[in-house]
């Protein structure tokens, strides 16, 4: 297994791969590598992606958690392929960014978890993550179906920390 952090070269692959973010590309999501915005790591077996990650370097992305926790950046977007599932690829992904992390200088690291889903609050807790003052927010999105019609999507989440 190899992470890296990905590269505009391999944009057909990461497109046919990476689910985007409803109104944005992943030439939108490279764009924001490049001016330091964000970074989107990629778990490879071989050829094959089977796991990403981002990271937004500035702090919490939610308005309500930036206010209390502000500069602490933020892991979001944690996905592995099914058939990689329960193989430490996520443990890998958070264990890159924590290194990327303290190469340039910050102390701690965060992430949202939903309260609904609890084997990844598992994942984090077991890596060290833990409760902060934000043990109740609310985070909206929108997401395109495949069948063309966009909904929201509204969980109630909890955001934790990792002093590094």
């Amino acid at each position: 297994m190899n992470i890296k952090l990905a590269d505009p070269v391999e944009i057909e692959i990461l497109e046919a791969f990476i689910s985007p973010a409803y109104g944005r590309t992943i030439r939108d999501e490279l764009d924001d590598q490049s001016f330091g915005l964000q970074s989107l790591a990629i778990a490879w077996d071989r050829e094959t992606p089977v796991g990403y990650g981002f990271i937004h370097w500035p702090g919490p992305r939610e308005l309500s958690v930036a206010d209390k926790i502000p500069g602490c950046p933020e892991i979001f977007r944690m996905t592995v392929s099914p058939a990689h599932q329960s193989t430490g690829i996520g443990t890998q992904i958070i264990g890159f960014f924590e290194q990327l992390a303290k190469s340039k200088g910050f102390s701690s690291l965060g992430l949202a978890v939903s309260h609904d889903n609890e084997r990844a609050y598992q994942l984090y807790d077991k890596l060290n993550f833990g409760a902060t003052e934000v043990a109740n927010f609310v985070s909206s999105y929108q997401q395109e179906k495949p069948d063309g019609n966009v909904v929201t999507i509204t969980e109630k989440c909890r955001f934790l920390q990792k002093l590094l």
